[in-house]
């Protein structure tokens, strides 16, 4: 059986960079703007996020009824993102792939 190998290159990784920031965007967009139905967009069905002392979560669902609960009665946040590239690795896992 012959095995073929996917080589990754510069312009895959960028391609993927680029979408991560995209969703990153998304995310602080939707927490800001209390749009919970957008802040969906920004995970995988099967995706699991782990926000410490707030909770362990597997459903999309509950984490949104949790991020819902805790800034709706905020006044304005700003959530602001300079620089995406250390956490890409780690957000490929968490956030919505959409390549």
């Amino acid at each position: 059986m012959t095995q073929v190998k996917r080589i990754v290159t510069l312009t895959d990784m960028s391609s993927d960079r680029e979408q991560i920031a995209e969703v990153l965007t998304r995310y602080a967009t939707a927490i800001d703007r209390k749009d919970w139905s957008l802040f969906k967009t920004c995970w995988a069905p099967d995706a699991v996020a782990d926000y410490g002392q707030l909770g362990h979560f597997t459903d999309v669902e509950a984490l949104t009824d949790v991020f819902s609960a805790a800034h709706d009665p905020l006044g304005p946040t700003y959530h602001r993102i300079s620089r995406t590239a250390p956490c890409w690795l780690v957000c490929c896992r968490f956030l919505r792939r959409q390549w």
